[in-house]
């Protein structure tokens, strides 16, 4: 069996921190502030042997925040109630943590018994029994004692040690993952971190890493209850000492992880349930959000609905003011954000997700609990991207490579994934809407354009909007390869003709008829475009066309003559250089002789000389083409 951890919750002043002294031999309240004020202000550890770490958490309602980070991450828990107290405000509140929180076993421990009437505690207790009725601690033993005098305090110990040892193995495999919920500098050895470890294992000299900031680092040091490791697992309470950061750079709240599998988000879609108590949740709401160790203050988008009622459960998104690490299936709470009271909590359903509209519910049709992984199919086809690697996989689930090549497999085989290449797959339908999308924008293109024998793949691929996913664009054209034809930076739907239409031919004609009226230079063409009533991009269309049938000349992407009119142009300009000394001539002798501007005249020099027709010599051209 691992070790657990043990957590304590409760009201102030109901003796959490004398019990854990009691149980453990240690005094929790290590602070300054804490022994003068007599309150637990922070987490306090303590170690019952080998079995547990035990988290001491403040009752006090200021500290709130504490305590949520404290039993973030127990196994275990104890409720303790005073007995000359009974049942108050802050252990209402931190048992509907507990549940929110998803914590699962626990015990009742009644203190301070020496300052209650027999009567008196028989009534707390039968009222602790109506309060637990329906939650995890309903058929939990309960224990009276009383701290300082050691009352019933052997027995409790006794009790701890034999159900914690009788608890199932609660490892859990995947990505090492540890929030941390303490950190500081020790001399000599530098930046020590303390958490549980959620799942996975870390070895000395592994590296991790950092998140939010995203910083590496390497493990010089482990310790699990105290004593110096090798090597921890998930459930131990851990002390990481870690090379390669400074201690500003780690605070509490912050996520230790394997390298660069987790990512940070401002943005979580959760299942949100409230508690029957709360207020009612209303669009854009200001809340904080306490997620691992940390407290992020949030917006509540509401997809689906306008408001949440007390009671009820909903998908929503939360807009976080800080970036955080979360899995699908992590637990949190959230906190109104004025009068801070605990409204409700739920799980992760994405730790990753698009920006959804407000009131939107498309997105979220398809999905299942958290803890279902079979709605990861669901997951796939409302995400951002398209295409999954193993790495994105676990950045939402935290699972085991061998776990996870299992359900994937298993999906592919039911036909809800489709593996196009390696290490990628694709919701189904989502990746036959793509392939079909595809083919569509190729048909438009053929059906818009009969003429071009040809569609640009840059074209196709702007076209179809995935010009960010490169990857997924070369996989579907490779997986239509019985449909489609490729060739030097061009697609072709098989079967496709290239014609041109009667229409398309009339405006040919008309073009060429201008063309042939007018003298020469042509005119430029957004004054040829106006004549025609035809829009720029209709007459490089046209110009086009023409050019790929011989009908005109291109001389540059302005300027186009007909064959007949290069000839003349040609001939006037040999005679030009017949009569000059040597045959040579300027571009401003040429423009004067064709009596064009240099617009025109330059294109047509530097078309000559392409074909070998004259050469330059300095700033003058000789023909050298008898």
């Amino acid at each position: 069996m691992s070790h657990i951890v043990l957590g304590t919750a409760g009201h102030i002043d109901h003796g959490k921190t004398s019990l854990v002294r009691a149980l453990t031999g240690r005094d929790t309240d290590t602070l300054r502030e804490e022994q003068e004020r007599k309150i637990t202000i922070d987490l306090g550890f303590a170690h019952l042997g080998d079995l547990a770490t035990i988290i001491d958490v403040p009752g006090h309602e200021r500290f709130i925040k504490n305590m949520v980070t404290g039993v973030a991450t127990v196994d275990f828990i104890l409720l303790v109630v005073a007995a000359d107290d009974g049942i108050m405000p802050q252990t209402r509140e931190h048992l509907d943590i507990l549940r929110l929180l998803g914590v699962e076993q626990g015990m009742i421990v009644l203190t301070k018994t020496a300052l209650a009437e027999e009567d008196w505690i028989e009534l707390v207790c039968e009222e602790l029994r109506e309060f637990t009725a329906g939650t995890f601690l309903e058929n939990a033993p309960l224990h009276r004692v009383d701290s300082l005098s050691g009352l019933g305090i052997p027995e409790l110990k006794q009790d701890l040690e034999g159900t914690i040892a009788a608890l199932p193995d609660r490892r859990r495999k995947g990505i090492f993952r540890l929030f941390v919920d303490r950190s500081f500098s020790v001399r000599g050895h530098g930046t020590v971190c303390t958490g549980t470890v959620l799942s996975g294992q870390l070895a000395l000299g592994d590296e991790v890493e950092v998140l939010p900031a995203g910083l590496r680092a390497r493990a010089r040091g482990l310790q699990v209850h105290g004593e110096a490791c090798e090597t921890v697992t998930s459930g131990d309470r851990a002390a990481l000492n870690l090379q390669g950061v400074h201690r500003e750079d780690v605070a509490r709240g912050d996520c230790l992880a394997a390298p660069g599998i987790l990512r940070s988000s401002r943005l979580l879609d959760v299942d949100l349930s409230l508690l029957a108590d709360s207020p009612r949740l209303e669009m854009r709401d200001r809340v904080r959000l306490h997620i691992g160790t940390s407290e992020v203050m949030a917006r509540v988008v509401l997809l689906g609905r306008e408001n949440l009622d007390p009671g009820t459960s909903g998908l929503v998104q939360l807009r976080l003011e800080e970036e955080v690490c979360a899995l699908r299936g992590d637990r949190f709470v959230i906190r109104r954000y004025s009068p801070a009271r605990t409204i409700g909590g739920g799980e992760v359903v994405d730790p990753s997700p698009p920006r959804h509209r407000p009131h939107a519910s498309k997105a979220h049709e398809l999905l299942g609990p958290a803890a279902d992984l079979q709605a990861l199919p669901g997951l796939m086809r409302t995400a951002r991207q398209a295409l999954w690697k193993r790495k994105d996989f676990q950045a939402r689930t935290g699972l085991p490579l061998e776990d996870l090549q299992a359900l994937l497999a298993e999906f592919v085989t039911r036909e809800e994934l489709v593996a196009p290449g390696e290490d990628c797959w694709i919701e189904a339908g989502r990746w036959k809407q793509l392939r079909d999308s595809l083919l569509g924008c190729l048909e438009d293109y053929h059906r818009d354009f009969p003429e071009q024998e040809a569609m640009p793949l840059a074209e196709l691929r702007s076209r179809s909007r995935l010009g960010e996913e490169g990857r997924l664009f070369d996989l579907l054209l490779e997986d239509l390869a019985e449909e489609i034809t490729l060739r030097q930076g061009e697609v072709i739907r098989k079967g496709h003709e290239a014609r041109i239409s009667p229409a398309l031919r009339s405006r040919m004609d008309r073009l060429l008829g201008v063309l042939e009226k007018r003298a020469l230079p042509p005119p430029r063409p957004p004054d040829l475009a106006r004549e025609l009533e035809v829009s720029a991009t209709e007459l490089r269309r046209l110009f086009k066309l023409c050019e790929r049938e011989g009908l005109l000349v291109c001389l540059s992407p302005e300027v186009s003559v007909l064959p007949s009119h290069l000839e003349e142009l040609i001939s006037s300009l040999r005679a030009l250089a017949e009569g000059l000394p040597g045959g040579a001539f300027t571009v401003s002798q040429a423009g004067q002789r064709l009596d064009s501007p240099r617009r025109f005249t330059v294109p047509l020099l530097e078309y000559t000389d392409s074909r070998g027709l004259t050469a330059r010599q300095g700033d003058e051209r000789i023909f050298v083409d008898k």
